[in-house]
């Protein structure tokens, strides 16, 4: 098993956001969480990376708890965030972008081989390499961001509202391109996504969260089928 949460529960300041949350992410697992506006997806990725404080519970990585670990030990361990919003460095290159995401790496020798390895998974950068991303469409940004996770070598990524703003076409490309990111690296995925019937239809089994607590789990195409699933969150 990559990842246990186990218990998990986090606060802002005197508000509660999750509650004992349990969730697994097998090696080499494509998973998803999903979940309504505010229902603490995002705060719960934030916590499996180190970027919010756990009050209890445990972060399970390969069998080692990293609750009290920094974010930083988190990346060099392979946990790897793609944030919502994409969150790129709009004053620097692409190029810069995707090495940025190679700061933890010891091996410097590779990373030009790994920005390669990269642009084949979106050959759409190529091009662009020396444009600066605050002047990038939305796609090209999420491309961006996606291939930078990529360059720290991760053995677990989680991309945060992938489809934020973007075309169903660029969306579907992407997931595609995750799909393919899984198969070829057996990279272990957690999708966090409010689009669903996105999310169920690209991941082997899911989670959903609702206020902060996991109301139900199981493999994604059962839970597609479930009334109150379609009823809450596919608006059928």
């Amino acid at each position: 098993m990559t990842l246990q949460v186990r218990n998990l529960n986090v606060f802002y300041g005197d508000s509660q956001a999750l509650w004992d949350v349990a969730l697994e992410v097998a090696a080499g697992d494509l998973v998803s969480l999903v979940g309504a506006n505010g229902a603490g997806k995002t705060t719960l990725l934030k916590a499996v990376v180190g970027l919010v404080p756990a009050t209890s519970g445990e972060v399970l990585f390969d069998g080692k708890n990293l609750r009290a670990s920094p974010a930083e030990h988190r990346v060099r361990n392979g946990i790897v965030l793609v944030p919502e919003g994409r969150r790129l460095f709009a004053g620097l290159t692409v190029r810069e972008n995707l090495a940025i995401g190679a700061y933890t790496r010891q091996d410097r020798s590779t990373i030009a081989a790994d920005i390669d390895r990269v642009l084949e998974y979106f050959p759409d950068l190529s091009p662009i390499l020396d444009r600066l991303a605050g002047n990038l469409s939305g796609g090209q940004q999420q491309m961006c961001a996606i291939g930078r996770a990529l360059m720290s070598r991760p053995r677990l990524l989680l991309v945060d509202e992938m489809s934020l703003g973007l075309a169903p076409v660029v969306v579907d490309r992407l997931a595609e391109t995750l799909l393919r990111v899984n198969h070829e690296e057996k990279i272990s995925i957690l999708v966090v996504e409010q689009d669903v019937e996105l999310s169920l239809g690209m991941t082997r089994f899911a989670y959903v969260l609702e206020t902060g607590r996991v109301v139900a789990s199981g493999p994604s195409e059962q839970l597609a089928e479930r009334g109150d699933i379609r009823a809450a969150y596919l608006g059928l």
